[in-house]
């Protein structure tokens, strides 16, 4: 009998040393987990430890503060006399004005994104001159923020009609890539690269299934925190919309449209980003002066009242003359606005509608800027994080 109980006993240290010894493995295992994740919450971008095919440009990656502007719809080439101005002018305008952004404290910004249509480019490929009206928007207009030391990059859309080899021999960097602000990324993504149509112009295409992993990839990493898709347009075939549903996606912003609302686009905010060329005549009210954000809404019939007391539809959502969308970052949020430069615009006709000579001072579409009390405009996003 004491045999027995002698042999029980043993067995029942050791049973207790071995559930112990598991709890401990257990338990250390836990700690190790919580470690590896606190380390990867921590962890800083480093391209040598990549598991992803992507080029990355980095900005400010020691902290969490950036500004980032983006362009649309310059149609270089194209839209001569908008504005009083010819297309040669307009394009100086607009490098003019980042230019004098960039150098102003208040106001610079770490880089530059034209999203789509920087050129007309399909009109030379239907008149057989290749890559022409490309190679001129680089050596005339891009070059001069590059030589004024401003980061720029490029997205092949529609009008511009470019393939891979074609897009980086112009540019100089690949056609999906890449722009990390501190730990917001902007995925700059081609969505035009099927076939060509009788005008030239390149088609709307899913992203390939390699492309999205790879974003994907990248968007695990923990210096990854936020991220919006930047494309000429969104496609909702699967592949584009698999990686528009990521977690850290916020939004999407696009071009195409020269439209500045945000709406929505598969259950995400969509920014649209106005255009430097010209709102079609149906986008425009009085003349292409314009009070995009001191209009008062008047419940109903989709009217407004100007400052004059008249009532017109509402085009607030586009605005007429040029325009910009910037995304300003703070440890708390993320504001995205319209910046309309200063310009004085010169009568002009188009559409055969005359439009009177007007200025159009410096604004930035935001309350901060417009004063609390006034309307936000139509193009207006703010992203406010918790617990930060």
């Amino acid at each position: 009998m004491k045999r027995i109980f002698s042999a029980v006993l043993l067995f029942s240290m050791l049973f207790c040393l071995f559930a112990c010894n598991i709890r401990d493995e257990e338990t250390s295992s836990e700690s190790s987990s919580e470690s590896e994740s606190e380390e990867v919450s921590e962890e800083v971008y480093d391209p040598s430890h990549a598991d992803y095919s992507l080029d990355v440009y980095a900005f400010n990656t020691e902290g969490r503060n950036g500004r980032v502007i983006i362009v649309s719809d310059n149609h270089y080439r194209s839209f001569g006399g908008i504005g009083g101005y010819t297309d040669a002018e307009r394009q100086d305008i607009l490098m003019n004005s980042l230019i004098e952004a960039y150098t102003d404290p208040t106001r610079t910004f770490d880089c530059v994104i034209f999203n789509g249509d920087m050129t007309n480019q399909n009109y030379a490929l239907q008149k057989g001159t290749g890559e022409e009206q490309e190679k001129d928007f680089e050596t005339l207009y891009r070059a001069r923020l590059t030589e004024a030391g401003i980061p720029s990059f490029c997205i092949n859309a529609s009008h511009d009609s470019l393939y891979e080899d074609e897009f980086y021999e112009i540019y100089g960097h690949a056609k999906n890539y890449v722009v990390l602000v501190g730990k917001t990324a902007y995925l700059c993504i081609d969505t035009y690269n099927g076939e060509r149509d009788a005008t030239m112009q390149t088609q709307m295409s899913d992203i390939s299934y390699d492309l999205m992993r790879n974003y994907e990839r990248f968007l695990a990493h923990g210096y990854v925190e936020k991220a919006f898709i930047v494309c000429h347009s969104p496609t909702n075939q699967k592949n584009f919309a698999r990686l528009l549903s990521n977690e850290k996606v916020l939004a999407t912003v696009s071009g195409h449209t020269h439209n500045s609302e945000v709406v929505t686009e598969q259950g995400k905010p969509l920014l649209q980003t106005g255009h430097f060329s010209r709102a079609y005549t149906k986008m425009v009210t009085h003349g292409l002066g314009f009070s995009a954000f001191v209009p008062v809404p008047i419940e109903g019939n989709g009217m407004i009242t100007d400052e004059d007391g008249k009532q017109h539809k509402d085009y607030s959502a586009t605005g007429s003359p040029w325009q910009y969308r910037v995304f300003d970052q703070t440890e708390s949020s993320i504001e995205s606005y319209m910046v309309f430069p200063e310009m004085n615009y010169k009568g002009c006709k188009s559409d055969d509608i005359w439009f009177p000579a007007f200025t159009q001072p410096y604004t930035e579409a935001r309350p901060s800027f417009l004063g609390e009390s006034a309307p936000i405009d139509k193009s207006y996003k703010k992203f406010v994080f918790e617990g930060e």
